[in-house]
């Protein structure tokens, strides 16, 4: 039989249940045969007599030493009665888990486990282990320390991954301080080495911020640049098409092309919003243009924000916040200590002194009517998507979530915090005993979706 490496078929030493596998082959050269670690198919593997890499992952055998040689990576033990239901992840005192929408326990307890992306798809990272990508089934798509070998990182190298995004990419950093975007199949994305990831999700053209060498530009869902990396800053880019960049000290526009629509001749440019305007400073003062640069209300005012959907902005005079209209006159006189932009509701986050050196936070709407009135410590609401009915809010020690319609209370939890996610569920984090944190998910309405401490269950809303 004819020596297989001949025609660089690989050896395999590693595989995923999934339909990828690791091989090791080496390429013969006049002088010496070249080991090169290669990212193979499955079917090609099984089906050919001559196999062709998807992709070269590295040269040096040091780098290969996370995995092991003999054996497949076993599966994560999860449940095998999953009947298709919805699984969450909880945090408990020994690590996070899957449950489901009961609070049944559906995995062992792991050193970290992401929320599921829209495939279904988890990442999870053994306790002094590297993360990994696992399906719903508990099968390895991704076996852990694939990504280091893939770019030819040192055993030691710390890459953290982090979470998926509305696209399914996973959003990784490398050493602490580089952020990489990632494939599900654990593959980096962007055109060359050295490119990072700005953005934790895409913008509204579906476009990632993404820079190298100092420099920002664009890359598109796959990775690759849409505009090269040329400004010294960035901002992402409006559903209209326009996306604040500076160059030096100075603002201008772009359109999705990178063709400078706006010169950049202004101090700042900042909420660019679909009816046409961004909000520029010129000679310290704030005003709005459009995406033409045409002057739409002079710069006037101390501060301001984008406008509203219903035709007001946030605006300062001195210390002191009201809102305007699109003339700029004012709807409510300066007299609040802040105002936030306005959400896609029309609500907006609004703070007041209660003494000189004493503030209350609450929400008010375009007309600068109090929706829910300033007695809180903090007030957060969603920017948009299906969430923005729903404040949260902490007061005295403890955080809750409150709808805006009813100005109903729909949970209460001692030191508990919240984040609104892009998908429209809420994710709390709220201690529990001996100092540890348990995570509490809510749909978009604020209904409790699950939690892993009994004190904190809630009855249905």
């Amino acid at each position: 039989m004819e020596n297989p490496r001949k025609h660089g078929i690989p050896l395999v030493y590693a595989s995923s249940p999934g339909n990828y596998v690791l091989a090791l082959t080496q390429i013969p050269s006049a002088a010496f045969a070249v080991e090169r670690l290669l990212l193979m198919d499955r079917g090609i593997l099984n089906g050919t007599e001559r196999c062709e890499p998807l992709v070269t992952l590295g040269r040096s055998l040091d780098y290969y030493e996370i995995f092991d040689k003999t054996t497949e990576f076993e599966p994560v033990r999860f449940k095998q009665d999953y009947d298709g239901q919805a699984l969450h992840v909880a945090r408990s005192n020994s690590g996070y888990r899957l449950v489901d929408g009961d609070g049944n326990q559906f995995s062992d307890d792991y050193f970290y486990i992401s929320p599921p992306s829209n495939k279904g798809l988890f990442i999870i990272e053994f306790f002094e282990d590297k993360p990994g990508i696992v399906d719903r089934d508990g099968q390895w798509l991704v076996p852990p320390g694939f990504t280091e070998v893939q770019m030819g990182l040192k055993p030691n190298a710390n890459l953290d991954l982090y979470f998926f995004d509305v696209n399914n990419f996973i959003h990784a950093q490398l050493e602490g301080r580089r952020n990489i975007l990632l494939n599900d199949h654990g593959v980096p994305l962007g055109p060359d080495e050295g490119s990072l990831v700005a953005s934790e999700a895409p913008d509204a053209r579906g476009f990632y911020i993404a820079g190298k060498d100092g420099k920002y530009g664009f890359t598109d869902m796959k990775g690759d640049w849409i505009i090269e990396p040329a400004f010294d800053e960035v901002q992402p880019f409006s559903a209209a098409g326009v996306a604040p960049v500076r160059q030096g000290d100075r603002w201008g526009l772009i359109d999705a092309s990178g063709k400078v629509v706006v010169p950049l001749m202004y101090e700042r440019l900042t909420s660019c919003v679909d009816d046409g305007t961004c909000a520029v400073m010129e000679g310290g003062k704030w005003g709005f243009i459009d995406f033409t640069g045409a002057t739409v209300i002079a710069p006037r005012f101390s501060g301001l924000g984008g406008f509203g959907p219903h035709g007001r902005a946030p605006a300062a005079e001195g210390d002191a916040w009201g809102i305007i209209d699109r003339h700029g006159d004012w709807v409510l006189r300066p007299s609040l200590a802040a105002i936030l932009e306005f959400n896609s509701d029309g609500h907006a986050r609004a703070v007041t002194f209660i003494s000189e050196d004493a503030t209350r936070e609450g929400v008010i709407d375009e007309t600068g009517q109090w929706v829910l009135e300033p007695e809180y410590w903090y007030v957060d609401l969603a920017k948009s998507g299906p969430s923005t009915g729903v404040a949260a809010v902490q007061k005295d020690g403890y955080g809750a979530l409150i709808n805006l319609d009813t100005g109903r209370e729909l949970f209460r939890g001692d030191g508990c915090s919240f984040l609104f996610r892009q998908n429209g569920e809420i994710l709390g984090d709220c201690p529990v005993h001996d100092g540890n944190h348990i995570d509490v998910l809510f749909d978009h309405t604020g209904k409790l979706l699950y939690t892993a401490a009994d004190e904190l269950r809630a009855e249905d809303n």
